[in-house]
């Protein structure tokens, strides 16, 4: 079936064409809604300057990536293998690319974010007394990452993110790897080892900092690929995402840590989110930083974990998204962890976001993992949900979801109930959010 989006832009289209609902995660409350059922256009999303717009088109056939590529001020990517374009037009052209018969369809390329920020920065006498002795950050304790150490299978965590400073003291180069790839912008390489937002090695740090007396500990000696989803600023176009997303996928990770969002969500990238969960890939994401009662994307995606923020009190975080598709919580205000500064000093600094509470989920999910290899990731998500520690209202809510994420209560379970042969977790049409169990 031919989808035609129409762009609702006053006077551009003198023509009818058949539209279809907004897939807004900021403005409306997502339940189990796909793209195709609500896709939306926004101007503020694709412009690029006065008169060039970014899109995304879903071509039927080759003369249909031609037609494209002739009315291409600008190629971003070419997801060949999805039949999809990310490029830009002047924007008197997308009439033509929507009423032609070889493209199926012409969506936004939207602004993601980074779901995180830095709140606080230790002083200098901190960062010495750092270096002399160890401090635990509350988040581990309180998923129980204290409590386990990786099994014989280890398990990697891509994080598509600003990168990692790779030369950090406190993280270990050796599980460390990733891959680079150049700007859609500015056709600048942007470098894998290299982070100049500090972000992205925040989240590493969550994950993997090391346990040696000094500094901060992560959750455990989890190996990290790291993909350039966000620039330096901590922004990308939902294209940019795909194209780190994929790299992530082909890098042979069984976690994809995403703590960026957007307000909405192409069929391409959700077609795209499908194919690596059903090829047995664990997705998870941040619900989104707003304080609003509607989950970013992609969290919002049924095949994706969503988690909302919670403080060291157990409370949820104020700024925290909620809503149907927050399927666990976890830390995620005044984080302590690994980052650099602009002069590119080493340091250790609090976030907080979404984007924090993000790896712990991730990173319990690559430890309990590493001791069960035989278990699928319908069956990590699975046990995580179960034994997730109940908070707020009773049972599962909109803010903590199933709860706040538990290491050590997941490995137990799993250690009782074996994946092989099991009928649990088995679901194969996830739902998302509390309705997934």
């Amino acid at each position: 079936m031919r989808v035609v989006v129409v762009f609702l832009l006053a006077g551009l289209l003198g023509v009818q064409c058949k539209s279809v609902d907004v897939l807004d995660a900021r403005e409306n409350s997502v339940n189990d809604s796909k793209p195709e059922d609500q896709t939306h256009l926004h101007r503020s999303a694709r412009q690029v300057d006065e008169n060039s717009v970014r899109v995304m088109v879903k071509y039927a056939n080759e003369q249909g990536k031609e037609d494209a590529l002739a009315h291409a001020t600008r190629m971003y990517h070419d997801f060949d293998e999805r039949d999809v374009l990310a490029i830009q037009v002047d924007e008197a052209i997308l009439e033509t690319l929507l009423l032609n018969p070889n493209i199926e369809s012409v969506e936004d390329d939207r602004v993601y974010e980074e779901q995180g920020f830095e709140e606080l920065t230790m002083t200098q006498d901190e960062h010495e007394h750092r270096r002399l002795q160890q401090k635990v950050p509350y988040g581990i304790s309180m998923i129980q990452a204290d409590q386990l150490n990786v099994g014989r299978y280890p398990v990697q965590v891509c994080v598509a993110d600003t990168g990692v400073a790779l030369n950090h003291p406190d993280l270990k180069a050796r599980l460390l790897t990733g891959a680079s790839r150049y700007s859609s912008i500015t056709g600048a390489a942007l470098y894998w080892n290299i982070d100049a937002r500090g972000h992205g090695t925040h989240i590493a740090g969550t994950i993997s900092a090391r346990n040696n007396g000094y500094g901060v500990r992560g959750i455990g000696d989890i190996p990290v690929y790291v993909t350039r989803a966000l620039d330096d600023q901590g922004l990308a176009r939902e294209s940019d995402i795909m194209a780190a997303v994929q790299q992530c996928g082909k890098s042979g990770a069984k976690v994809i840590s995403m703590s960026l969002g957007g307000s909405g969500m192409s069929q391409a990238f959700y077609d795209l989110l499908t194919g690596l969960y059903d090829r047995g890939i664990l997705l998870v994401a941040a619900s989104g930083n707003d304080g609003k009662n509607s989950v970013a994307w992609p969290a919002a995606h049924p095949r994706v974990i969503g988690v909302s923020a919670v403080q060291e009190d157990r409370s949820i975080w104020s700024g925290s998204n909620y809503g149907s598709q927050v399927e666990l919580s976890a830390p995620g205000r005044m984080i302590l962890s690994t980052t650099i500064n602009t002069v590119g000093q080493f340091i250790y600094s609090f976030y907080t976001g979404t984007s924090m509470a993000t790896p712990h989920v991730a990173g319990a999910a690559a430890l309990v993992w590493s001791s069960f290899p035989q278990c699928t990731n319908r069956q990590i998500r699975y046990a995580l949900a179960v034994t997730a520690s109940d908070a707020g209202a009773a049972g599962c809510d909109s803010f903590f979801g199933r709860g706040i994420v538990q290491a050590r209560a997941a490995y137990n379970w799993l250690a009782r109930n074996p994946c092989y042969g099991a009928r649990w977790g088995q679901n194969t049409n996830p739902q998302g959010g509390c309705g997934n169990i």
